[in-house]
């Protein structure tokens, strides 16, 4: 299956369908005719993939898999830097931050753990697809762990933070970047927390843009 992914990668068939037969990807991939065949349904079936007249295209969900993936591949055969940038706009949450960094169980945690009581809300920064590399290598780096807990009402899930610093133009702010254990958000949003409230501190407003160092 690997080689007709990668065969129709090369031929850019995840950003425009391609048209190419059987026989020709069988030359290029040294399978056979009837194998191509096989894994092109299979493919298909797996909706990875997409036929029509005019020809094969990789689908949008199976392009943004294989990129992920072909992050962290890099990542894990890379030694990354030391120090972590990403940059990314300022977007509007659904409010579920103001309410999770309302509880005194994240509080009392942040505050023992970070020094800092968090702002009931987080920052919601959108990152492009160039970004993705660095959340993944953020990611997989030593993080402070904030546990899990109940109250009388539900359980709530653990969340993995990085100490970093929130910057647009000569101001910063100190803050904690978290991935929460259960999360709404896709790979593309950063979610950010801090003793103040960041958008009037640093006078940001949705659409703008701004860095966060991660050392």
């Amino acid at each position: 299956m690997c080689e007709i992914v990668l065969e129709l990668i090369k031929l850019k068939a995840h950003m425009a369908p391609v048209k190419i037969t059987t026989t020709a990807l069988a030359e290029s991939t040294g399978l056979s005719q009837q194998t191509i065949s096989n894994r092109l349904i299979a493919l298909e079936r797996q909706m990875k993939i997409t036929r029509s007249e005019n020809g094969i295209a990789i689908t949008p969900e199976f392009a943004r898999e294989l990129k992920g993936f072909a992050a962290e591949l890099k990542i894990n055969l890379e030694e990354g830097p030391e120090r972590i940038s990403m940059r990314g706009r300022v977007v509007s949450g659904i409010g579920d931050g103001k309410y999770y960094m309302s509880l005194d169980g994240y509080r009392k945690q942040f505050a023992g753990k970070f020094g800092f009581t968090p702002y009931k809300g987080t920052l919601n920064l959108e990152i492009g697809t160039d970004e993705i590399e660095n959340r993944i290598r953020l990611k997989n780096r030593q993080a402070v762990e904030i546990a899990s807990f109940s109250d009388e009402h539900r359980g709530y899930g653990a969340l993995r933070a990085y100490v970093c610093k929130i910057k647009k133009g000569g101001k910063s702010e100190t803050g904690a970047i978290i991935f929460p254990e259960r999360s709404h958000h896709g790979i593309n949003t950063l979610e950010i927390v801090s003793e103040k409230f960041l958008r009037k501190a640093l006078g940001l407003k949705d659409g703008e843009e701004a860095e966060v160092l991660i050392k």
